[in-house]
């Protein structure tokens, strides 16, 4: 009970005030021990959330790169920004960091069937459960890689022309491992790099700017939700999705600072 309330209470301090980037800056360790984010954590997880999962328990359509769906449970906010920034670049190939369970993958696979889609996870038994849980006919391709390890990307290099990530960069800490991961995405994409994540866990903007100092970085919204995309190759031509076009980096800070948590 008391190591319960503890880890409440760190997890408030870390995901929930401002000191989010502070604690994150000392931290000589991630948020999880990975080993044991297993199937069996997973599964618990997808229990506790109120939204959909997977487009594949009910009835959706698409109307202007807008995802409809009959069910009462919606997607959630940020799962419906990363599914329709895709159907508006229309990518010929996607790549997950950090796939879990796989169902954003089944998602795009469902949204997008035409489009090559890879997940990578550091853990066998997560992709394990992707593999029963969504992918029992193949279609989608999934690699164990460790991201925050300098090669992590090796063998990849410029195979997707969107790689995302979702809930899994804000847990990453301890040294350059946050760099690294951002920097494997890098090497792997041709051109965008979309980041969805808990905005108060660090300096996003800085990691960033660190890593890839020349690339146009923009603020996307969508039912509430707040994402990054970060166009590596943004001279050669406009970018298709519609965004924030902020006019400083200090905007951008500012609108990163004010979202939720």
């Amino acid at each position: 009970m008391l190591a319960r309330f503890f880890q409440r209470l760190v997890n408030s301090l870390r995901y929930g005030t401002r000191l989010g980037p502070l604690i994150g800056r000392f931290q000589p360790w991630d948020d999880f021990y990975w080993p044991r984010y297993n199937k069996d954590f997973y599964r618990r997880e997808i229990s506790r959330v109120g939204y959909l999962d997977r487009l594949s328990e009910t009835s959706w359509s698409i109307e202007n790169a807008r995802i409809i769906v009959s069910s009462k449970r919606d997607l959630h906010p940020n799962h419906r920004l990363i599914y329709e920034t895709a159907l508006n670049l229309r990518p010929r190939a996607i790549t997950e960091i950090g796939c879990g369970g796989g169902d954003h993958l089944a998602n795009l696979k469902l949204l997008l069937p035409e489009v090559c889609l890879v997940g990578f996870d550091v853990s066998a038994d997560q992709l394990e459960f992707a593999r029963e849980r969504n992918f029992a006919d193949d279609g989608v391709v999934l690699h164990r890689r460790d991201m925050t390890e300098p090669d992590g990307a090796h063998g990849f290099e410029r195979s997707a022309d969107l790689v995302y990530t979702n809930s899994v960069l804000m847990h990453i800490h301890g040294g350059k491992r946050p760099e690294r991961f951002v920097q494997n995405m890098a090497v792997i994409s041709r051109r965008y790099i979309l980041l969805e994540e808990n905005w108060w866990r660090h300096n996003y903007l800085r990691l960033i700017q660190s890593v890839l100092p020349d690339a146009q970085v923009l603020a996307l919204t969508n039912s509430g939700a707040l994402g990054l995309l970060i166009d590596l190759n943004f001279g050669h031509d406009s970018c298709q999705v519609d965004g924030i076009k902020v006019s400083s980096d200090r905007d951008l800070q500012i609108l990163l600072r004010n979202a939720p948590g």
